[in-house]
């Protein structure tokens, strides 16, 4: 059965960290947002945008996956 903890100073005690991290580097926390934004957002104009910016995305992960290689391929 959990232990139910009736005050800070018991978390402190029992060595439970109760400040927050500080700042982790999150690279896809911002990609989340995105997706969560374009899925569950009330407003349509955040669901548009967030639509918007995931396609921005792809074509650029997309152009980069075809001209990176077609560049290189000039120098091997």
């Amino acid at each position: 059965m959990p232990q139910t903890v009736a005050s800070d100073e018991a978390l402190d005690q029992e060595g439970f960290d109760t400040k927050p991290s500080p700042g982790r580097f999150r690279p896809f926390g911002g990609f989340l947002k995105l997706i969560v934004a374009a899925d569950s957002s009330s407003s349509l104009l955040s669901r548009v945008r967030a639509g918007a910016t995931l396609l921005a995305l792809l074509a650029a992960f997309a152009g980069a996956g075809y001209f990176l290689p077609a560049y290189f391929s000039q120098y091997f």
